[in-house]
């Protein structure tokens, strides 16, 4: 084996290795700034990302699009830098890596802005599905308007004549629903309503 050809393996490796990191520190990130974009949203209400289903495996699951996206976009960031530095050409990783931390802040400042955007829906009586930048699902939020509500038992009664509700979720046994002329939350059991949203 020549030295030529060791080298090249060696710089295969290390193009590998930081591939990998740059893919888990992308991972990482993902996940934090969705887990901040939904109890952004949902504690704006006052409501537990629990009250509604959402859990660490929940928020891994929906960001498996986004992880995916930004993996390839790190394949090609960290490659190119891989040949940059190959070529001795440091100063082609710096805009790489100028871009990159851009593309950070553009999708914090977006998430950030639909987010504000989706709390201004809620609070005037609209549903918001999902928030999506450029086509892509940041947030699966499903916040729907209830269209009818049947009481069974053990609820407040008032709700039944509420036409001023939004479906928020469901977990644990318990259905979230927000009243956006009042702000106010109600937690009630699955078994005690019907509701069509």
């Amino acid at each position: 084996m020549s030295s030529q050809s060791a080298g090249q393996d060696s710089g295969l490796s290390k193009f590998l290795t930081q591939l990998i990191a740059a893919i888990g520190g992308l991972g990482i990130l993902t996940y934090a700034i969705l887990w901040f974009g939904y109890t952004r949203f949902y504690g704006h209400f006052g409501v537990r990302l629990s009250d509604v289903g959402l859990d660490y495996k929940a928020v891994l699951g929906q960001s498996a699009t986004m992880i995916a996206l930004l993996s390839l976009g790190a394949f090609f960031a960290v490659g190119a830098a891989w040949l940059a530095r190959s070529r001795m050409r440091w100063w082609v990783g710096v805009p790489l890596v100028f871009l990159a931390s851009v593309a950070v802040g553009v999708l914090l400042g977006s998430l950030f802005a639909l987010n504000n955007d989706g709390i201004r829906k809620v609070e005037s009586g609209k549903g918001v599905p999902h928030v999506k930048l450029a086509g892509i699902i940041l947030l699966d939020l499903q916040v729907t308007p209830v269209n009818r509500l049947d009481i069974k038992k053990d609820s407040p009664q008032d709700l039944e004549k509420n036409k001023s509700l939004m479906y928020f979720g469901e977990a644990n046994g318990f259905v979230v629903l927000y009243d956006f002329t009042e702000g106010s939350v109600y937690r009630i059991p699955s078994d005690s309503i019907n509701l069509w949203s």
